[in-house]
């Protein structure tokens, strides 16, 4: 049995900004490595000889340490479960979830264009986004997406 769960409102938001920026990840990505090795060289002179004496703080281990960063770690992760998704969509038998996904958070229309493009009611368009969304909260949940520690 498919059980739909109520979504708390951190965990919707980010759903709702992973549906919109979804084909923009692999640039948050890219901003977030390029973040990194700026934050961890920006520094004096004095930090910056502590630092080739130590050998810690070396654009190497930044780079190294992009494996283990928690914000890449996610946005890789929800990569994979929004492609699995959009997969899905595509094979679904029942185009209009495909189809409501296409215009809502891909073409960005307004709600009262979809319901008039589709023939569908308000009611039925709200019910279709809130289970494309809680498809999605479930795939996070499974992959741990809302936890500090993921791997």
């Amino acid at each position: 049995m498919n059980i739909l769960k109520i979504i708390p409102q951190q965990e919707n938001s980010e759903i709702k900004f992973i549906l919109y920026n979804f084909r923009n990840i692999n640039k948050l990505i890219d901003k977030r490595k390029i973040d990194l090795i700026d934050t961890s060289m920006n520094f004096g002179n004095e930090c910056w000889k502590k630092s080739v004496k130590n050998k810690s703080n070396t654009q190497e281990n930044v780079i190294l340490g992009f494996d283990e960063d928690y914000y890449i770690l996610k946005l890789n992760n929800w990569n994979k479960i929004i492609k699995e998704f959009i997969n899905k969509l595509q094979s679904c038998n029942n185009k209009i979830y495909f189809l409501v996904f296409k215009h809502k958070y891909v073409l960005n229309k307004e709600d009262k264009e979809i319901t008039e493009k589709l023939n569908i009611s308000f009611k039925k368009l709200y019910e279709i986004d809130f289970t494309l969304k809680n498809y999605l909260y479930k795939k996070a949940l499974e992959n741990q997406i809302f936890e500090r520690g993921i791997q």
